[in-house]
């Protein structure tokens, strides 16, 4: 790496800005936890005319790789684009181009989006992010993996097949309709399912009306059946 995270300060004065008002820097940092950062450092910022504190870290290859941020004290609360380990995702690397000759600009841009990104979740001008990215917060939190083959322009509530495949470590679940012809080929050839061996549930699949709003659930929270069923009430009525 030929950029120094570390001199952040002293590269910062060199540019007009007003996004950072201190640098921290962080020791001793875990590759492991903080996603093959090797440099950590925290940021004092100004969010909606008042400090606030982010990380940021950066992998060994920057600038040839995005910073990345993370709101490790839960300073912004729970907000969309943000996952349980505090990660803030707040583009796709493919979304922005990457000049490795400014380290401190591409550093600053992104820092740009992400106080966008926050302040959107603050006012919750962006609330409907979670909807759109329901299923990926759903499959942080799930422990095997679920698969459907369901028509969701199909807005009758109904039954539906459902399997559950189990081992020592992991589960995977399935569910589809009932009238897919060559039922047992499709799920053995996509999902590696046998039908005859694996249990059955019966499953009901009940669509909610457009426009209702929930959020996904948080890290390690679970749902029972008393919390779907307000679900189903309050979108219902």
């Amino acid at each position: 790496m030929t950029f120094n995270p570390y001199n952040l300060k002293s590269e910062l004065e060199l540019h007009e800005q007003s996004m950072i008002k201190e640098v921290v820097k962080i020791t001793n940092v875990n590759s492991d936890v903080y996603r093959g950062c090797k440099y950590l450092a925290e940021l004092v910022i100004i969010m909606n005319g008042e400090p606030a504190t982010i990380f940021v870290g950066f992998k060994d290859n920057y600038p040839g790789s995005l910073p990345l941020f993370f709101d490790l004290n839960d300073s912004f609360g729970r907000i969309p684009h943000k996952e349980k380990d505090g990660f803030i995702c707040f583009t796709r690397s493919e979304a922005i181009v990457i000049d490795k000759r400014y380290p401190v600009s591409l550093l600053l841009n992104c820092l740009e989006n992400v106080i966008e990104l926050i302040a959107k979740g603050i006012s919750g001008e962006n609330h409907e992010d979670f909807q759109l990215e329901f299923e990926a917060y759903w499959c942080h939190i799930v422990k095997g993996k679920i698969y459907g083959a369901i028509d969701t322009d199909n807005y009758n509530v109904r039954e539906i097949n459902l399997w559950c495949e189990t081992s020592e470590s992991n589960f995977t679940i399935v569910a589809s309709e009932k009238n897919i012809k060559n039922t047992e080929v499709i799920m053995n050839t996509l999902f590696h399912i046998d039908i005859y061996q694996e249990e059955k549930f019966r499953c009901i699949y009940i669509p909610l009306k457009h426009g209702t709003s929930i959020l996904p659930p948080a890290a390690e929270e679970e749902w029972d059946y008393s919390f779907v069923k307000n679900i189903f009430f309050k979108a219902h009525n």
